[in-house]
């Protein structure tokens, strides 16, 4: 079997139509082994007898002549058949009101619509309906109150609504203090603020919720339906499930009608929900989230820390819930569908080379906590990162999915390729046909599909050769806490774009140090999770071991990370950046300072990516790739061309290998692998080869 993955989307017309003809089509013009069918933009219920029984025909097929077929098995789709079930497992997104008090301690304003879209699900089409906290306060600065003045009003605030979804006033309703009651009278979608004399001239600050589409991903019942779907897979005879760009759902605000002009691109919300509520109070004995909600916007004068810490729980929260449903709906595919099934595909939803703020909000920057079978990526996420996840998961290859970032050029494919296959990686190709999704060039056009198979056919020619993963001896760490608690980077309030100064120069510092040096990038909170650990000193990462620590940005980390880096050899780690507090908001104790500083190399300023690099290696450290390759954990490694062509890339070296001076003119790839004076080599045409100066002889093929 070989490596090779191409998505296929559906949506009505296509299990209308004749998709088996379809199917036959694509396992004729691309030969790859798996097949990935997404359904999300179907207007069916996963577990539909008509949609369950197009998957077993295609599933027969494939499995007719030796292919595989992953189905979309995504719980966020079934909103309409859990709630039916499960009735109050909702979330919500949450934003902040605010309203100046009158001299009665009344106010009023009305609430914008903002309807929260999953695929073709809808909701919040009558605007926010739900009071998640009010209070009354005396603001001292846009993140600072004063503490005496504080009121909790919640019981003095209601929003009125219209339940009609059609937008006409037919039956007016009002959320007060979180009780749905009957009123008449009223503006729709209105907050309305009754807080009394003694809160006159006040500062009304209200958090309202909308509505998701989506079931709530912290409820309790969650898996108890994903189980019936997964039931439903096994009836389809499928090889494997998948759920990509998992997370909460967001309302995305685009100011341009460019939609990958990042900057022009916003959000305002937190997802909430009482499910989500209870799990933050069992993982920080007993504290109430909905208390905690104003913290995450002000805090009281002179006590910042207060709302670092609510940040940073948060947060915390949000991530652990996903890599949560991450380990049940993994265990439950194997248990159902069997251990060798499939289960994947990216964790990854913004996918971009920096500008992953969003990230944060829709599922607490969680790439690193998912459970995959294979690691996997999308889009421009920087190699650094799909090779920490390569690490982690332990996958013998990579998969980064690709679908030209709008641009609609097949030239993309073809530098996306040879790229990936230089780390070890392969490219997942999206897609064949993809429906309502104009961003996406649809591969099935004549003559493109035949361009990826003529490329992924030599890529295929190196699966019996690479079998482990790039040897990434430079462990790059980033403080998790400082790049994503709004309260240490600059924004007052949530960062609601999608850059954020800090996240921004790890990210973009890292893609740049990739230039010189082959290394993983991974947050802080995997010591945290002690999915990082230490052996002799070295840090070790699932299958990695580093000789070098780097670590930027140590503000805010948990105290379990100080004993981690105590753990490090001193001579190989570097830091940069300062550390006052825990994320807790505690001051950090005078015995973790002097940690940092026990003969590692630390500065509070942090470094361009030249000069990081020009420390990395001043202390000895092997770059471990070169400009158009890099080393395996082996001992083997790979060189790859440029990709301008799928096929036919010139590719030239002139290197000292283990020790051997190998020069080699070719095409698009060559592996090698030395044994001794034995040498392995796999290239898709041959060319020249020279090792100390001996031409080598290709074995005749066969």
């Amino acid at each position: 079997m070989n490596q090779s993955i191409i998505c296929w989307k559906w949506d009505d017309s296509s299990i209308e139509g004749d998709y088996l003809a379809k199917a036959r089509e694509l396992t004729e013009r691309f030969h790859g082994d798996t097949i990935c069918i997404a359904a999300h933009w179907v207007h069916l219920a996963f577990d539909d007898p008509k949609l369950i029984e197009c998957f077993r025909q295609c599933a027969d097929y494939f499995h007719s002549i030796g292919k595989k077929l992953c189905v979309e098995a995504c719980i966020r789709n079934e909103g309409e058949r859990f709630f039916q079930s499960f009735p109050k497992d909702q979330a919500w997104l949450s934003h902040k009101a605010e309203i100046v008090l009158d001299d009665e301690g009344n106010g009023e304003i009305t609430l914008d619509i903002e309807p929260v879209y999953h695929y073709w699900r809808i909701a919040g089409t009558c605007g926010p309906q739900k009071v998640m906290g009010a209070w009354a306060l005396n603001k001292t600065s846009d993140i600072c109150y004063r503490p005496e003045s504080l009121t909790d009003i919640k019981d003095r605030v209601w929003i009125q609504i219209n339940t009609d979804e059609s937008g006409q006033n037919v039956c007016r309703q009002v959320n007060y203090g979180g009780e749905i009651k009957t009123d008449a009278g009223c503006c729709l979608n209105t907050l309305h603020v009754r807080g009394g004399k003694e809160n006159a001239g006040k500062t009304a600050v209200v958090m309202v919720g909308t509505l998701q589409p989506i079931p709530d991903l912290a409820s309790e019942h969650l898996m108890e339906h994903y189980r019936v779907m997964i039931q439903a897979a096994k009836t389809a005879h499928v090889d494997g499930v998948f759920s990509d760009e998992w997370g909460y759902d967001v309302i995305l605000k685009i100011e341009e009608v460019n939609p990958y002009d990042d900057n022009n691109l916003f959000l305002r919300h937190l997802s909430v929900s009482d499910a989500m509520a209870d799990k933050y109070a069992r993982r920080f004995e007993g504290r109430s989230l909905y208390e905690d909600l104003l913290s995450l916007y002000y805090a009281p004068e002179g006590e910042e820390q207060v709302s670092v810490s609510a940040i940073n729980r948060y947060i915390l929260n949000l991530r652990k819930i996903m890599a949560d449903n991450d380990r049940q709906m993994h265990g439950i595919a194997k248990e159902i569908l069997g251990k060798d099934t499939f289960y994947g595909i990216h964790p990854t939803w913004w996918g971009s080379v920096d500008s992953l703020n969003f990230e944060i909000f829709k599922n607490g920057f969680y790439w690193w906590e998912a459970v995959r079978d294979v690691a996997q990526t999308d889009e421009t996420v920087i190699v650094p990162i799909r090779t920490a996840l390569a690490h982690k998961w332990g996958s013998g290859i990579w998969y980064n999915m690709w679908y030209s970032m709008g641009t609609l050029d097949i030239n993309t494919y073809f530098r996306e390729t040879w790229n990936n296959l230089r780390f070890g990686g392969r490219t997942h190709y999206h897609g064949f046909e993809c429906p309502n999704e104009g961003v996406v060039l649809e591969l099935r056009k004549p003559g493109l599909l035949e361009q990826i198979e003529a490329m992924d056919a030599r890529v295929r020619m190196v699966e019996d050769y690479q079998v482990s993963q790039p040897d990434s001896r430079v462990l790059v760490l980033f403080g998790m806490e400082a790049v994503s608690n709004w309260r240490l980077c600059q924004a007052p309030h949530p960062n609601w774009a999608p850059q954020n100064v800090k996240l921004d120069y790890v990210l973009n510092t890292a893609a740049k140090l990739f230039d010189t040096l082959l290394f993983d990038l991974v947050p802080t909170s995997e010591i945290a999770g002690k999915s990082l650990t230490v052996k002799d000193g070295r840090a070790v990462y699932g299958t990695q071991v580093y000789d070098t620590v780097v670590v930027l940005l140590p503000e805010s980390m948990d105290r379990s990370c100080y004993e981690y880096l105590r753990q490090l050899s001193p001579d190989r780690l570097l830091i940069y950046g300062s550390a006052t507090i825990y994320n807790d908001g505690e001051k950090v104790s005078e015995n973790d300072l002097a940690s940092l500083c026990n003969g590692a190399k630390r500065q509070e300023a942090l470094p361009s990516p030249q000069e990081l690099a020009q420390d990395i290696l001043g202390i000895g450290v092997e770059a471990n790739r070169w400009d158009n390759g890099c080393r395996f954990q082996d001992g083997s490694v790979i060189f790859t061309g440029s990709g301008e062509k799928n096929v036919g890339n010139p590719l030239a070296l002139d290197t000292v290998i283990d020790g051997h001076h190998v020069q080699f003119k070719g095409e698009d790839f060559v592996f090698l692998k030395f044994n001794g004076d034995q040498v392995e080599v796999c290239t898709p045409a041959q060319g020249e080869l020279t090792i100390d100066g001996c031409p080598y002889v290709f074995k005749e093929e066969a």
